[in-house]
């Protein structure tokens, strides 16, 4: 990705009717590239405590 290209993708994301899926399309590269390039995107990941539960069994 160039800088050129992210530029594009970010200025297309503005637009409510682009998706990623068709952004990564006319760019030439898949939807991982994307947000690989553009990580603010990602959706962050909670960190709460996650205690494991026992099997009924």
């Amino acid at each position: 990705m160039t800088p050129e290209k992210v530029a594009y993708a970010l200025q297309l994301l503005a637009e409510p009717d682009h998706s990623m899926a068709s952004i990564a399309a006319l760019l030439g590269v898949s939807c991982s590239t994307l947000y690989k390039a553009l990580p603010q995107l990602q959706p962050s990941t909670p960190t709460a405590d996650r205690t494991p539960v026992s099997a009924p069994f």
